[in-house]
């Protein structure tokens, strides 16, 4: 299934509940979230059989990247801001 696709499913199952949420902003962050989840996933894979000290910086890094892109979405999704005790200025 497409991003497209399960944006519009998640959302809707997300609408149904009675809690008060931007269902398609905390749609976003929880389709991103697992796509960031699966890369660093293969950035593991990848780390684990690199042997080049400049190749395992690069896959740090990149792992970096994607723990960032994850604390903007939990941040950004507002229904899971309360796991992050950080200032604004850290993202």
């Amino acid at each position: 299934m497409d991003y497209s696709k399960k944006l519009v499913e998640l959302s809707a199952i997300l609408n149904k509940l009675t809690f008060e949420c931007d269902s398609e902003r905390l749609s976003v962050s929880l389709l991103d979230i697992g796509e960031s989840s699966v890369k660093i996933t293969d950035l593991l894979s990848k780390l684990i059989l690199e042997i080049d000290k400049e190749n395992i910086e690069d896959i740090l890094n990149d792992i970096g990247e994607e723990l960032r892109h994850i604390i903007y979405h939990i941040k950004d999704s507002k229904y899971y801001s309360y796991l992050l005790p950080f200032d604004d200025e850290v993202i």
